[in-house]
């Protein structure tokens, strides 16, 4: 009988690393300088809105949607801190809900990725859970309860690695990420590792 291929465990453990790093579920935390708290620029993240920008707690209530156009601002920034070594493509979206103290992160994606010259997909789905504060265009959590479900394929072979996602993600709050609304729009400075990007969020 022939043996079905499959991939090294380095391809394996590479493409399953790239996931946890970059998958948009660990994207909130914080960026490499956690001094740089500034809201969002209203030039730089400029919806067509009239109303003005605010930076209050009250703005974020409600239910909110990463498009996938956005989804892929995010990846293409880490694509480029990583030097072309990581290629990502997603397919789907994230809702991101916000109560008066309290936040539900719900990702629905498939993120397909090269990396050390493996291909593979990343199917994303679940969700966090936790409390947060937010002042002056700056949103922390703590309480975070973490029940993605993450399965990394690679040349046919599935690697569920959502325990290991749920870890690092439980052992790692949002901190001073910066925010902006402006009418309908949400913006928060993703953290990509070693900077950030703002990214759009749309009222659903």
């Amino acid at each position: 009988m022939t043996a079905l291929p499959r991939p090294s465990r380095r391809g394996l453990a590479l493409a399953g690393a790239a996931l946890l790093i970059a998958a948009g579920i660990s994207g909130c935390s914080s960026a490499a300088d956690p001094e740089g708290t500034d809201a969002p620029s209203a030039d730089a993240t400029d919806s067509g809105e009239t109303g003005s920008a605010t930076t209050g707690a009250a703005c974020l209530v409600g239910s909110w949607n990463i498009p996938q156009d956005q989804m892929n601002t995010f990846y293409d920034a880490v694509e480029a801190e990583n030097g072309g070594d990581l290629t990502f493509d997603v397919v789907g979206s994230t809702d991101l809900d916000f109560t008066a103290d309290g936040y539900v992160y719900h990702p629905d994606f498939v993120l397909n990725l090269e990396v050390a010259g493996q291909t593979g997909t990343g199917t994303v789905g679940g969700e966090v859970r936790g409390n947060y504060t937010a002042a002056d265009g700056v949103i922390s959590t703590d309480n975070d309860d973490s029940s993605i479900s993450l399965v990394v394929t690679v040349a046919g072979v599935e690697m569920d690695a959502s325990s290991l996602g749920n870890d690092i993600i439980d052992n790692a709050p949002l901190n001073s990420v910066t925010f902006q609304c402006t009418g309908d729009d949400l913006v928060i400075d993703f953290a990509t590792g070693s900077g950030s990007v703002p990214v759009k969020l749309t009222r659903n």
